[in-house]
């Protein structure tokens, strides 16, 4: 059960952060530098210490952004959400840092 908080923690600091990312780009007009914000930084951080792995991704361009965190309940699955209003599990390796949109 405790694993199961813990994912579920993961998934609502992934799924709040978009709303953050969006706050940013209205400002800079830009997704680059979204992972350096105070409030996506704390998140990050947060989810960090939550799957206890340290495997989480920030990624950003100028037109897109991707969050993903592995999750506590599976090696193998992770969490992520983007640019493009995508959320999903998805079992497999962790998105590389060039990725921008949810692996199908």
């Amino acid at each position: 059960a405790r694993s199961k908080g813990s994912d579920a923690a993961i998934k609502s600091s992934l799924t709040n952060m978009r709303a953050q990312a969006e706050l940013f780009y209205d400002n800079n007009n830009s997704y680059t530098g979204v992972c350096s914000d105070t409030t996506i930084a704390a998140a990050l951080a947060n989810v960090d210490s939550t799957n206890g792995t340290g495997t989480y991704r920030c990624n950003t361009n100028g037109t897109a952004y991707l969050f993903a965190s592995q999750l506590v309940t599976s090696t193998g699955d992770y969490y992520c959400v983007d640019s493009t209003g995508a959320a999903r599990t998805k079992t497999g390796i962790i998105p590389g840092t060039t990725t921008y949109v949810c692996p199908q």
